[in-house]
């Protein structure tokens, strides 16, 4: 997506990006991600996928690759029905994950639920919540 601001774009504050969908930008990609007529500063603090960079031009600012960029999982669409939480990812075909979850954030405790290898499609999940009134779950590669 881009923002396009027809005037003066007073840049500050964090930029947080994320691939969806698996997507995996090639190295000489590059994107406008937001267009403006002008701007003053630049945000200040920066969290992008590793291998992509941001520059800044007199019009627009720009998502570029720098080198093998590392696509980072991410749960999605997350809910609870009938005692079972429900979310999906999105993953890169031959990129292995790991699925865990713990009941406690102090200290988390990760149990690993399942491995998988992702194949460039939405995986769904369907997870018993149990009889704990919290659970949380995370997914990495």
């Amino acid at each position: 997506d881009q923002l396009n601001v027809t005037g003066k774009a007073n840049l500050n504050g964090l930029l947080l990006v994320h691939l969806f969908n698996g997507f995996p930008p090639a190295s000489s990609d590059s994107f406008p991600i937001l267009a403006y007529g002008s701007h003053s500063g630049n945000f200040s603090s920066l969290a992008l996928p590793g291998g992509m960079s941001l520059t800044y031009t007199t019009t627009a600012a720009n998502l570029g690759v720098t080198g093998p960029v590392s696509v980072q999982p991410m749960l999605l669409n997350p809910g609870i029905a009938a005692g079972k939480m429900i979310f999906g990812v999105w993953t890169a075909s031959g990129t292995n994950y790991t699925l865990y979850r713990t009941d406690s954030l102090k200290p988390a405790n990760w149990i690993t639920i399942t491995n998988f290898t992702g194949d460039g499609n939405f995986w769904n999940f369907s997870l018993s919540m149990g009889s704990v009134s919290n659970r949380f779950y995370r997914v990495s590669r």
